[in-house]
């Protein structure tokens, strides 16, 4: 038995037999299927039903969330480019722009946000970074960095969850300082801003830095060195296409991370790129261009089970943010236009997975040139309807029995 939907065929021969009249009332259930998700599982405490809009904050235009995504309680202060970890159940948003120092913990489960800390006020918040380092049951290792020329900074912070009412907070706990006097990534002249990084290294040691213009370093997250000896850090990029605001994910093969194999994306250029640990060098393989994206960044992207996901962005040829979604797969090296699209054209969100990847959280952006406080919600699972059917059809069958 064969159904067609959209260009993707799927064969399922072992459902039911009477699977033909069940796929003609498919698109209306599946419809139907999706509000019961977001009534379920997405819903925010205290929301009436049919309650699916989001006033953010963007003069007097509601922004329509109908469809696959879901309101949750807005950020407690706009924000874009944000950078955001998962620990736990809770998301830890650290800064953003405009020059916003403020970082907060958003927990999963309660839905409300409480403040962490703030950045020194001696640094600009412009297109930063933070990379989740080392972490226990107690405690999470964070590492910030950014900036330009002399004004470049690394930062270290400590993080206990500010929700554990019985913990006594230690000193240094919580809070942003510098790593060393003596160290600062990049060298007087790097530009760090829109810069993107990844941990890697066969014992996870390496920080992979890629920056403005075409640049890639390697770190040694022991040091906090760079790692000598290494060839050389010019990514294969002509100009106009510097590096900023990039994609830069690990590549991965059965959702298993693959050893020092990364995957960087900037409008019209793809690259697979491979770092030898021993030989200490790097080499390079393009890969197909999303045409669509040829003049795009700021996008916000998140790889799972082999894909990459992207959401929105800024298209500089017609100098406007978009709201379109594409996804990238790994395996074929096939791009794909979702369906669906973000509530509003938008640049700069910061997209995180949570529960094992079964919910993708959208938190802050740029949207008619204001900066947005919203936080939307969905699961991966929704930009394949077949999958979304399958699961929910899986949900009520447990239900049932």
């Amino acid at each position: 038995m064969t159904i067609a939907m959209g260009e993707k065929i799927f064969h399922h021969q072992l459902v039911y037999n009477d699977y033909a009249k069940l796929s003609r009332n498919f698109f209306n259930l599946g419809s139907l299927l999706e509000k019961i998700f977001k009534t379920t599982f997405l819903s925010k405490s205290g929301t009436q039903e049919g309650e699916n809009t989001y006033m953010g904050n963007t003069g007097n235009k509601e922004i329509d969330v109908q469809g696959i995504f879901s309101s949750l309680p807005n950020v407690p202060t706009a924000l874009f480019q944000s950078q955001c970890v998962v620990w736990k159940d809770e998301i830890l948003i650290c800064g953003g722009r405009p020059h916003n120092h403020h970082c907060y913990s958003y927990h999963t489960t309660k839905r409300k946000y409480k403040k962490i800390c703030e950045y020194p006020h001696t640094i600009r918040i412009f297109g930063h970074v933070v990379v989740k380092c080392e972490s226990d049951n107690n405690e999470l290792t964070l590492l910030s960095f950014g900036g330009v020329d002399v004004s470049k900074y690394t930062l270290l912070m400590s993080y206990q969850s500010v929700w554990e009412k019985s913990r006594r907070k230690e000193k240094k706990k919580n809070e942003w300082r510098v790593v060393h006097h003596d160290t600062s990534f990049g060298t007087r002249k790097s530009n760090l801003t829109g810069a993107s990084a990844l941990i890697g290294g066969k014992n996870k040691d390496l920080l992979f830095v890629t920056y403005f213009p075409n640049k890639i370093d390697v770190i040694d997250m022991k040091t906090y060195h760079y790692v000598c000896g290494t060839g050389s850090n010019r990514l294969p990029i002509k100009s106009p296409y510097s590096l900023q605001n990039h994609c830069f994910v690990p590549l991965t093969s059965s959702n298993q991370t693959v050893v020092n194999h990364f995957l960087l994306i900037h409008k019209n250029l793809s690259l697979l790129i491979k770092y030898n640990e021993e030989d200490k060098k790097f080499c390079y393989e393009s890969l197909p261009t999303c045409p669509s994206l040829a003049t795009c960044d700021c996008y916000g992207f998140i790889s799972f089970n082999d894909q990459i996901f992207f959401f929105g962005g800024y298209d500089a040829s017609a100098m406007t943010e978009i709201d379109y979604i594409f996804i990238y797969a790994m395996k074929d090296r096939a791009w794909t236009q979702s369906k669906h699209s973000l509530p509003i054209p938008t640049r700069g969100c910061c997209p995180v997975l949570i529960g094992d990847g079964r919910f993708l959280h959208l938190v802050g952006g740029l949207a008619h040139h204001r900066t947005q406080a919203m936080h939307l919600a969905t699961t991966v699972r929704a930009f394949d309807q077949v999958c979304f059917f399958f699961f929910f059809l899986s949900v009520i069958h447990l239900v049932i029995i």
